[in-house]
């Protein structure tokens, strides 16, 4: 309420938008996942295998 009442509506906005996340993966890695999960030694494996 105090932000809101200093900053108006810009008080409302979250402080760590536009931010990556801190537990966020690498490109390098999420282009590794993807490239086993279109494999043909995982092609029986869901998004919920890998997210394991």
């Amino acid at each position: 309420k105090k932000r809101v009442l200093e900053e108006d509506e810009n008080g409302v906005i979250h402080k760590n938008r536009g931010r990556k996340p801190a537990h966020a993966l690498s490109e390098d890695i999420r282009q590794k996942i993807l490239n086993l999960c279109q494999s043909e030694k995982y092609r029986h494996c869901n998004d919920v295998h890998f997210s394991e």
